[in-house]
């Protein structure tokens, strides 16, 4: 049995959504410094809700016209007070009733990365990379491809990844924000020029630098009896040890990276892209053989979270996604992208 104390750092802005989105002026209010997400209990224990009922539903009413600010006002309540602020790197809400989509938080409101997510996100490096040297010219429709894909990955019982247990990550003191996240795409009149939509998505995240930690158990007795007993149907080289697993979750990160600056080398405006795609391919060159850099979360892309196995069948079309989310924003050297999602791990125990 093989425990390991596993260090994780972000190296770029991550979301894992909690499914939960809040409203402006209903959940939240912001200024250009920060957002204030309110906590409604707090409030109404101001407002004295509890012994006059009636005035609860004063709140709603101004709520839904838009006046809960000034009710609020009114009554000497100070929403600032009764809010968790988080630093606002939204230069413009420019929707008519725009909502964010809110950081994953267990039940004492500690935002946390879920042991499963990091799992996850570990098992389709390993097999995106193992799959990816698969000779599949003979797969011609989608009844081939669900065909080969029980053979490759096998069933349950012969996952060797059920022998690897990873601790949920908790995040005490997190430096979070609120950003906004657009589509580019390679313009449809010309090739080499990159476009950015108009369409915004807003999101709490953790700010690229922050650090946690979580345990990772390999029990490496119970996988090698797997294998000897033939439990398992495909061998694995990769996951016989944890420095092995980082090192071919690396060459898996690195392969996808150099492939994303090959599809948008010389497209003009997606430099500041390929910008932070050469940064992580430094990060990963960096690396140790007790680390490895991989992506994971929402707005990590189709490519990454799938492995980028569909890319390897000639039938399916658009394997490789037109679009890609970042996050947009402007500091005093200008307008810079940053691609979610992407982490750094390092065994420390």
């Amino acid at each position: 049995m093989s425990r390991h104390n596993v260090k994780i750092k972000t190296l770029s802005a991550v979301h894992m959504g909690s499914g939960n989105k809040k409203v402006r002026d209903i959940d939240f209010f912001d200024n250009k410094d920060f957002v204030y997400f309110l906590n409604v209990d707090k409030i109404g224990d101001a407002l004295g809700i509890a012994s006059n009922p009636s005035i609860a539903n004063d709140w709603a009413n101004k709520t839904m016209l838009g006046q809960q600010l000034q009710f609020l006002s009114k009554r000497g309540v100070d929403y600032k007070e009764f809010s968790r602020r988080v630093p606002n790197y939204v230069e413009e809400f420019s929707d008519k009733a725009p909502s964010v989509s809110m950081q994953m938080r267990d039940g004492r409101g500690i935002a946390y990365i879920p042991g499963s997510t990091i799992k996850g996100a570990i098992r389709t490096a390993i097999f995106a990379l193992l799959a990816k040297d698969e000779r599949r010219e003979y797969i011609n429709n989608q009844r081939e491809a669900e065909q080969w894909g029980k053979n490759f990955f096998g069933e349950i019982a012969a996952d060797p990844f059920r022998f690897l247990k990873i601790g949920d990550s908790f995040f005490d003191n997190p430096s979070m924000g609120v950003i906004n996240t657009v589509q580019i795409k390679k313009s449809n009149i010309n090739y080499n020029r990159a476009d950015i939509d108009t369409i915004k998505q807003y999101a709490e995240v953790f700010l690229a630098e922050n650090e946690s930690n979580f345990s990772l158990t390999l029990d490496t007795g119970g996988l090698e009896m797997a294998y000897k007993s033939k439990r398992i149907s495909r061998q694995v080289p990769q996951f016989k040890s944890v420095e092995d697993l980082f090192n071919a979750i690396n060459t898996h990160t690195k392969h996808l990276v150099k492939s994303e600056l090959d599809l948008w080398d010389g497209v003009i405006d997606a430099e500041p892209m390929c910008d932070f795609l050469n940064y992580i391919v430094e990060e990963i060159d960096d690396c140790s053989h007790k680390e490895c850099v991989m992506r994971m979360g929402n707005a990590s892309g189709k490519r990454f979270i799938t492995g980028g196995i569909l890319e390897n069948f000639r039938f399916v079309r658009n394997a490789i996604p037109k679009t890609r989310r970042i996050e947009l924003a402007e500091d005093n050297k200008g307008v810079y992208f940053d691609l979610l999602g992407f982490v750094k791990l390092t065994i420390v125990g």
